[in-house]
């Protein structure tokens, strides 16, 4: 059978068999590699600068700098999050999300904040108006948690750490209790270590290997 072929193939006129060659390489261009070991790589980066940003008293270029890599990496995770997307990914919506709380709202926040404590704007800095949109994001991102009862364990408390931190950094800002905003701090840098190995994970999804996942939720069980 597979000689039968090769003669078949040898007899195809070559302009055919240039143009099935064309469209198998259209086909592996197209083809969309899946984005999430960079996205959860960039969300943990952006969980760990939160983190630090609590944990210490930044000067204003250093909130600057952290500012503009919060923007850069924005841009990573929304293009990321459009591929989640485009492969018909669900995920691809909360990876959206977390672009646009921590990356683009977060970055311009950083660097107002930077602007006013270098005193190169006459104005007073608002920080509630960042942290109605964390509160916001954290309770929206919260009901998704229900869909992910079957996950491993620990993708499921990741999910539920970095709401939480959004939930407690809005309300300590919004209702002025510093003592939430150290516990987001440690909630966003437990989701950090878990994204990596998340990260990780599917890296070697992708190249066909595995590595240990723990056991799943019992109550996503069938």
């Amino acid at each position: 059978m597979i000689e039968k072929q090769k003669e078949a193939r040898m007899k195809m006129p070559m302009e055919d068999q240039e143009e099935i060659d064309q469209r198998q390489m259209a086909a592996a261009r197209s083809f969309c590699a899946s984005p999430d070991p960079a996205l959860q790589f960039v969300f943990a980066m952006f969980a760990l600068m939160s983190w630090l940003s609590i944990l210490v008293k930044l000067q204003p270029d250093a909130m600057m700098v952290m500012g503009f890599l919060q923007l850069s990496f924005g841009i990573a995770a929304f293009t990321g999050s459009r591929m989640n997307l485009k492969r018909m990914d669900p995920h691809g919506n909360i990876n959206l999300i977390l672009s646009v709380v921590l990356g683009f709202a977060g970055g311009l926040t950083q660097i107002a904040r930077a602007f006013v404590m270098a005193g190169h704007m006459e104005a007073s800095f608002h920080s509630w108006i960042y942290s109605v949109i964390l509160l916001a994001g954290g309770l929206y991102m919260l009901c998704f948690l229900p869909l992910m009862n079957k996950a491993p364990a620990y993708i499921w408390f990741e999910h539920l750490f970095v709401c939480c931190g959004f939930v407690l950094m809005g309300l300590s800002d919004i209702l002025q209790i510093p003592a939430f905003k150290m516990a987001a701090a440690w909630l966003l840098f437990t989701f950090a270590l878990l994204a990596l190995y998340q990260g990780i994970s599917e890296m070697y999804v992708c190249y066909g290997r595995t590595i240990p996942q723990g056991p799943s939720m019992p109550f996503g069980k069938d």
